[in-house]
């Protein structure tokens, strides 16, 4: 009897080991053999804010976080965000399902598996940064969805069957080098996807209606010079004519010749020139401004200041630089100043929307260039000077529309008939005949700071007053 009872008790031990625990409000499923943890659900659910660690203590054993179980947060409708460790390598199925208030998702570096349903019917997440750790985005794993934008990073190798279905907020996806196992319609449904960036080979996907009924595709961008292979279903249901393939240089011809490709008939070879892209119009040796590859819509990813030439050379050829496309430099956050060259003659709707931090725009032109007020939505009008290059262009730019909306209009020098001179005081009426603001606005006499002298020659100078 008491061998059979030592027996028993050393059975029971490890399940009670392996039991499912709370430590810090948050339940886990303890492996005593390889001291990892497991994220499980608990009575009641979790709300607001979750921060899961990286390690956890229990009965005097630290044990490595390594997966969030099955289930684990399934239908908490008051959980908000939720940080997942770096030690975190799977998200088990269904762990998020139906988490409809959760907005925030931080994954960590180690992550590799993102499975079946895990982000299921999470309407507000919008946002998520697939780490370059993960290798397999599982079965409807963010099916329906809020996202309105997905990067694919190219360590990625399987997206399984409706992978990203029926995500009706979508507009922008990237799919990265790596995937080589595409499952059945993984972006099925998708009604406002417009923007696609394909850095993929788009083997073995006969038969798969990659982006089936995602009718609002616009635009697709490569950055391969040889077309990826595809499938002639990839497309089911897009008008192709009314969408834009943007290729690489010297590339056009190819895609024109591939079986999938060649039923887009607006193509556009897009060129990076020390760090600002262009639409080259060969017939005609000229180029546009365009925006950055790689970037959601309305996302722009330009930075720092950016000095665009009134020539470019692209293999040998010479190109002028005579327009800047819808939206080329939208949402650039990070842009802070920008240089336009006498060249351009028109500027398309919305090119610098929402540069929220551009502090000086220079336009070289010396007749405005043709643009919409749209152009510089977003308040641009009154936090960014705009910088012109003559006097008298301050003027003609005054009398333009929709240039006649900056605040401030601000001459450039002319090296060739002005200097800077500093005055302590009020100089003889005699010898100016005219003075002038930084706006181009006349003054009845010298401000402090740098005004605008024209005298009675016709010389200009500027003059600092203390």
């Amino acid at each position: 009897m008491k061998r059979h009872f030592i027996s028993l008790l050393l059975a029971v031990l490890p399940v009670l080991a392996n039991a499912s625990e709370e430590v810090n409000g948050i339940n886990y499923y303890f492996n005593s053999a390889t001291k990892e943890a497991t994220v499980t659900s608990k009575s009641g659910g979790y709300e607001r804010h979750v921060v899961i660690p990286e390690t956890v203590t229990f009965d005097g054993i630290n044990y490595s976080v390594t997966s969030i179980g099955t289930k684990a947060f399934q239908g908490c409708y008051n959980l908000f965000t939720i940080k997942i460790p770096n030690s975190v390598v799977s998200i088990e199925r269904e762990a998020f399902d139906g988490c409809s208030t959760l907005y925030s998702v931080t994954l960590g570096n180690n992550l590799e598996i993102i499975g079946e349903d895990a982000f299921n019917r999470c309407e507000s997440l919008k946002t998520i940064d697939i780490p370059n750790s993960v290798t397999t985005i599982g079965l409807a794993a963010f099916y329906e969805s809020g996202l309105t934008s997905i990067v694919i990073p190219d360590n990625v190798t399987t997206i399984e069957m409706l992978a990203f279905g029926y995500c009706q907020e979508l507009k922008f996806v990237s799919i990265g080098k790596g995937v080589t196992d595409f499952g059945r319609q993984p972006f099925q449904m998708c009604k406002n996807l417009t923007s696609l960036n394909i850095d993929n080979e788009l083997k073995n996907t006969e038969g798969l209606y990659l982006f089936s009924n995602c009718p609002s595709i616009k635009e697709i961008s490569f950055s391969s010079s040889t077309p990826p292979l595809g499938s002639a279903d990839m497309f089911y249901g897009l008008e192709y004519q009314k969408c834009t393939l943007n290729v690489p240089i010297g590339s056009k011809a190819a895609y024109q010749n591939a079986n999938v490709w060649k039923k887009f008939s607006n193509m556009k070879e897009r060129s990076e020139v020390n760090g600002i892209y262009y639409i080259p119009r060969t017939a005609s040796r000229q180029v546009s401004v365009t925006s950055t590859p790689n970037n959601p819509p309305h996302e722009g990813k330009y930075s720092g200041e950016k000095i665009i030439p009134e020539t470019i050379s692209i293999d040998g050829t010479t190109y002028s630089v005579t327009s800047i496309e819808d939206e080329a430099f939208a949402n650039s956050n990070a842009l802070t100043k920008v240089s336009i060259p006498n060249t351009v003659t028109t500027i398309g709707e919305y090119a610098f929307m929402n540069c929220s931090s551009l502090s000086r725009i220079t336009c070289l032109a010396t007749t405005p260039p043709s643009c919409k007020s749209n152009a510089f939505w977003g308040g641009i009008f009154y936090s960014c000077p705009l910088y012109v290059p003559y006097y008298s262009s301050v003027s003609i730019y005054r009398n333009t529309d929709p240039w006649r909306n900056f605040y401030e209009i601000v001459w450039l020098e002319d090296d060739r008939s002005s200097y800077i001179q500093t005055h302590t005081s009020q100089p003889s009426p005699n010898a100016e005949a005219n003075v002038y603001g930084l706006n181009g606005q006349r003054l009845n006499h010298e401000q402090k700071g740098l005004n605008i002298i024209r005298k009675n020659d016709g010389t200009v100078r500027k003059v600092i007053k203390r």
